[in-house]
């Protein structure tokens, strides 16, 4: 006949393994639910490409004429063409708004609207409701001009 003190600690062994086997299995199976039932988001868009590929969405610039504008007009790709023939010119404040409320893309210059977001729109997290693409159509387009005499700044 088995003595069952000699048993106790082995028992508790087997019975907290038990308890955290059932806390990782209910942790996994959670995890899987939620992975998979959960909406996937849509990628951004980052590419003139991609733009031109949504259906009933519209883009714009700010007034003004520069070399943005520049870029749209005389460009000799057919397709940045017609992009320009019903680009909507209208200021900043309106073209955020369309921006928000309908598929809508905004071309300006890039750390002007970095700068216009993290002034009007973006919280105390740091988040704002805009994704800024990635492509950079115009590659070193600005520069600023100093005045140097004999290596110092003036």
């Amino acid at each position: 006949m088995y003595v069952l003190y000699n048993w106790w600690w082995r028992q508790v062994a087997v019975g907290w393994w038990w308890v955290f086997c059932l806390v990782i299995v209910a942790m996994y199976r959670g995890s899987l639910i939620a992975h998979l039932t959960a909406p996937r988001n849509p990628s951004p868009l980052n590419t003139l490409a991609q733009l031109r590929a949504v259906g009933g969405a519209t883009w714009g610039l700010e007034g003004g004429y520069g070399v943005g504008w520049d870029w749209f007009k005389f460009n000799s790709n057919p397709e940045v063409k017609k992009m320009f023939s019903v680009m909507q010119v209208t200021p900043r404040e309106e073209q955020l708004q369309q921006v928000l409320s309908a598929p809508h893309a905004f071309f300006t210059w890039k750390y002007y609207i970095q700068t216009v977001m993290a002034v009007l729109y973006t919280d105390a997290d740091g988040r704002h409701p805009f994704h800024i693409g990635t492509e950079e159509l115009l590659l070193g387009q600005s520069g600023w001009g100093v005045r140097c005499v004999l290596g110092k700044l003036r």
